[in-house]
């Protein structure tokens, strides 16, 4: 069955799922509106869907996952991931990143059933992209390319480097460090990805620690990501933190606190 939307703007789409296949007609659509739809049929998660925008003319026919999504994020860079399977929520993880000036968008290139983990990233300068070639030569044992690529000025590289670094069980500990530094990164991707990577190395105690502390941060953005972050928890702690972001300067940060106050899996 295909799912149709359309606006008084003329844009319309349809997606369909059907046999591990993927569908997409689309005319003139809201780039969000359609991953939003893949994201409810193919059981992939978007993260980013709110910093993104754009129209989207694509005609997509029974394709392979990958090989569709790459052709609807032809214009955002993103890095992808599959948790490992004993998560949760083991479901595709795309972080999704708007393009800026003339930056090449990302394309895939790692077949889910291919690893625990996969990544696909594009660099945006000449240096992060030196950069990127070094690290695919690597070996996953050494930490320290990676700890440097952390350190990137490329938001993307950063991402990936944290993705490299999470994937590497001997050095959990550090790995866990890492990410709980880079929840303060100025980026709001790399911080979102940051939280959902932490919670796989680290006690739900712990994350939520973490949370309260960055709810005293004096970025704003820092905070609103860190509230965000209580969206897909629930329990007595959680909804503490979300009255205490109530109080917050920010109206972003209260909106938030608000609308996930009134979920029913935190009440």
């Amino acid at each position: 069955m295909w799912a149709l939307a359309a606006t008084a703007h003329a844009q319309s789409f349809r997606v369909e799922w059907n046999d591990d296949r993927l569908s997409v007609a689309a005319s003139n659509a809201a780039l969000p509106a359609v991953l939003a739809e893949v994201s409810r049929q193919a059981n992939v998660r978007f993260v980013g869907l709110d910093r993104i925008s754009g129209t989207l003319d694509a005609d997509v026919k029974s394709a392979l996952l990958l090989d569709a999504l790459e052709t609807l994020l032809a214009d955002v860079n993103y890095v992808m991931s599959r948790p490992p399977a004993d998560q949760p929520d083991a479901r595709l993880v795309i972080w999704l990143h708007p393009r800026s000036g003339n930056v090449p968008a990302a394309s895939a290139s790692a077949k889910p059933e291919e690893a625990t983990r996969a990544t696909s990233v594009f660099p945006t300068t000449d240096a992060d992209a030196a950069m990127a070639a070094l690290l695919e030569k690597v070996r996953m044992t050494d930490p320290g390319p990676w700890l440097t690529a952390t350190k990137a000025e490329d938001p993307l590289v950063r991402m990936q480097a944290l993705e490299k670094l999470a994937a590497q069980d001997q050095y959990e500990t550090l790995a866990a460090q890492i990410l709980e530094n880079a929840l303060e990164d100025p980026d709001d991707g790399v911080r979102d990805q940051a939280f959902e990577l932490l919670a796989v190395h680290a006690t739900e105690e712990k994350v939520l620690d973490r949370i309260e502390g960055l709810l005293a941060h004096p970025n704003a953005g820092v905070r609103l990501t860190a509230v965000s972050a209580l969206r897909s928890r629930s329990g007595d702690e959680v909804k503490r933190l979300l009255n205490r972001a109530l109080g917050d300067e920010s109206q972003a940060v209260r909106s938030v606190a608000g609308e996930i106050l009134r979920d029913a899996d935190v009440k």
